[in-house]
């Protein structure tokens, strides 16, 4: 289910699936499709608040479509930053410092609690015009008068002190948990550039085989009462080296699952096989894996802002793509969305050429 404009987007020229178009910001409409479905379905969400709504409003969705979710209070508890920081300062996982501000006055009191720098992220993931996945605020009083000039927005924030490391910093464990709490299939890896820089989604990736981490994220989902696709992102200190967990993502696909497919463990297709219950068969993440993944534009974006600021050089940039096999647009079972991504920059071109 596709809105209008991704139809129309490179995405939507694959050939594998039938795509069904609708208003899909309204969560309501894809609701009533369900309604109406003639035939069984395991149900993929790919956004935190389709995660949400599905979770609340499961009661109504036919005993046909399989919802891989568990209770909707542990989907609350893992989709809102301050309930899993909670949970995580609970069980005594490493996590950075943090402070929830709703108000100006609890702005202050933060900035004079924290070491600096902080970054601010919003409690739950909101998208708003005007409004950034995450902001790095060096100083109290830079932190003060952002919030100063975004309240109008969003006031809802959650503070933290913010781990030292550039993107290849950031590490993400993905997994497939059972609903006995077995571990079904698990994949590591290691983003190689973000975009925007620091802050943004994932640009490439690479694994990174750690069963340190493997162990870690199984343990804290099990422990949560989490079934389903799940992954926890961590960042490592340069200095120190541990590892500290950022957030996860639950009950939907990660922006990365390519680098993870691309190694040979398909999460999704091991939660459709368990959902169906059919035997699941997935290989353990290889030691000595090293295919790599990249999202062609926003890798780009970040090649070009990092070369700009002298942190890398072109050729630097060309030797990490030494290892890329796994791409957001193309394979050579399905070239129609990199053909599609081709044909738009050439209209593109031609137009500036005419003006």
């Amino acid at each position: 289910m596709i809105s209008e404009s991704e139809a129309e987007e490179s995405y939507g020229r694959t050939r594998y699936g039938r795509k069904i178009v609708m208003d899909t910001s309204r969560k309501e409409n894809i609701l009533d499709f369900l309604l109406h479905f003639d035939g069984k379905a395991v149900l993929y969400p790919t956004t935190d608040s389709q995660v949400e709504y599905f979770s609340a409003h499961r009661a109504r969705l036919p005993s046909a479509i399989r919802l891989l979710f568990p209770s909707h209070g542990i989907v609350e508890m893992l989709t809102r930053k301050d309930l899993f920081f909670d949970f995580a300062n609970s069980r005594g996982d490493e996590v950075p410092p943090s402070r929830y501000v709703q108000t100006r006055r609890e702005c202050i009191d933060t900035a004079g609690e924290l070491k600096f720098p902080v970054i601010a992220k919003t409690r739950k993931k909101v998208y708003k015009k005007g409004l950034k996945k995450a902001y790095i605020l060096q100083t109290p009083s830079e932190l003060i008068s952002w919030y100063e000039m975004i309240e109008s927005i969003h006031s809802d924030f959650i503070i933290q002190e913010y781990i030292p490391g550039d993107d290849s910093s950031v590490f993400f464990t993905m997994q497939y948990i059972s609903e006995k709490g077995d571990l079904l299939a698990s994949f590591t890896g290691r983003k190689i550039r973000q975009w925007p820089l620091l802050t943004g989604g994932t640009a490439s990736a690479k694994p990174y085989y750690s069963p340190e981490l493997t162990r870690r994220t199984h343990e804290f989902f099990r422990d949560a009462g989490l079934h389903g696709i799940c992954s926890m992102e961590y960042k490592q200190d340069p200095q120190t080296g541990r590892f500290y967990l950022i957030e996860p993502t639950v009950c939907r696909t990660d922006f990365q699952e390519g680098v993870s497919i691309a190694n040979g463990v398909n999460i999704p297709l091991v939660a459709f096989r368990d959902a169906v219950g059919n035997p699941v068969r997935c290989p353990p993440q290889k030691k000595d894996a090293v295919k790599r993944w990249m999202h062609l534009t926003a890798d780009r974006l970040s090649r070009d802002a990092l070369i700009e600021d002298g942190k890398i050089t072109y050729f630097q940039w060309l030797k990490s793509m030494a290892c890329v096999r796994s791409n957001d647009l193309f394979t050579l079972y399905d070239p129609g969305p990199l053909l599609h991504e081709i044909l738009i920059k050439l209209r593109r071109l031609f137009c500036k050429r005419e003006r």
